[in-house]
């Protein structure tokens, strides 16, 4: 049983220590941008990992030997989604004007997925949703069954064992259970233009990495992706 609209709260979620200054600046834009949304930066993720035990227990488990913050921020949106609903926003997403035109035409819709007509691509750095929909809940066992088989090969190695973030907890889980180029055929999903002129995405300097060499997308390729003493 789901809601019949999606919330207005918008969440961003932030795992490095401390805020930025830019991120500070980048969710009081937020607020002022979308003034009839709630808007609320997370940092701690205990909440929603204590929701989540039963649902996907090694999920759990397993999120704070995570070593790669990209990865546990993959893992959060769609947890948070799935048990509160809302609007995630990726850190390094600034806001251009409301979404309130957006919203009042979706609002209706169980999920909302950003998609890339110029790729062709899903995005996860905006997700809108209603609670415990079919479609996040899929996606979580996909992604759950990833990083578990990822642990125990890893556990069994003193080897980096070659492995890509989007692969295990990015997009392709959306991919996986979604399948290509139909999601406006199954009912209740719809899109988010990732080029709306709504929001503008930067990289990841912007907000969090000051040396690009600390970006996940260049640190899985140089380390194992769980602290197995954790």
């Amino acid at each position: 049983m789901v809601d019949n609209y999606i919330s207005k709260n918008i969440v961003f979620y932030y795992t490095d220590k401390p805020v930025t200054d830019n991120l500070k600046l980048n969710i009081s834009n937020f607020k002022k941008c979308n003034n009839n949304f709630n808007v609320t930066l997370i940092t701690n993720s205990d909440f929603i990992l204590d929701l989540a035990k039963i649902d996907f227990p090694h999920i759990v488990f397993l999120f704070n030997k995570i070593t790669i913050p990209a990865c546990k921020s993959d893992i959060f949106r769609l947890l948070y989604l799935y048990y509160c609903g809302g609007i995630y926003v990726d850190c390094n997403t600034i806001a251009m004007k409301s979404f309130d035109e957006f919203y009042e035409k979706n609002k209706h819709f169980d999920f909302i997925i950003s998609f890339n007509y110029e790729t062709n691509d899903f995005s996860t750095r905006i997700l809108f949703s209603k609670p415990l929909t079919s479609i996040l809940y899929n996606v979580l066992q996909v992604v759950q069954r990833n990083l578990l088989n990822l642990y125990e090969k890893e556990i069994m190695s003193n080897d980096i064992i070659p492995y890509n973030i989007l692969v295990l907890t990015g997009t392709f889980p959306f991919y996986e259970v979604l399948g290509r180029n139909n999601v406006n055929k199954i009912n209740g999903i719809t899109y988010f233009d990732d080029n709306s002129d709504i929001v503008k995405h930067y990289g990841c300097k912007l907000i969090s990495h000051i040396d690009f060499n600390l970006h996940w997308s260049k640190r899985q390729k140089k380390e194992k992706l769980f602290n197995n003493t954790l």
